[in-house]
């Protein structure tokens, strides 16, 4: 998981800059799909380390968090791949070699396609992008 400060400027992120179709979903927002079986994605941090970067007087030291933000495409079953990789493409601009609120993103990576992608009434891939944040500790 990452750290609040993270996962708080990603969403405002994501609030400010996301306008397109579907809704992208945070852990603490959705505890299922939709009813209605629309199309959504979904947030997670799967990984962090830290480590820190500089030693010096306590409290002055960088101490750096490193890690992905996972975002879970769910498109309909039978809607074909055409709008994951657009909504890739999306997180891509949106994110790539950013930096807010003291978060810098690198790449996102494409969407992943494989054998079990299909999970129940949903065409599940995922992208991820990397990120660091550095603070005082």
């Amino acid at each position: 998981m990452a750290k609040k400060a993270v996962y708080d400027a990603l969403k405002a992120k994501v609030a400010a800059d996301w306008t397109a179709p579907p809704p992208i979903y945070f852990p603490d927002e959705l505890y299922s799909p939709p009813d209605d079986g629309s199309a959504f994605i979904l947030v997670q941090f799967p990984v962090s380390t830290v480590r820190t970067v500089t030693l010096g007087a306590p409290g002055q030291n960088i101490i750096r968090e490193a890690g992905g933000i996972r975002f879970v495409l769910n498109s309909e079953l039978g809607a074909g791949i055409t709008d994951v990789l657009s909504w890739a493409d999306a997180l891509s601009n949106m994110l790539t070699n950013k930096v807010f609120d003291g978060v810098r993103t690198f790449e996102v990576g494409s969407p992943s396609t494989e054998n079990d992608n299909d999970q129940g009434t949903y065409f599940q891939s995922w992208a991820v992008v990397e990120y660091e944040y550095d603070f005082l500790g």
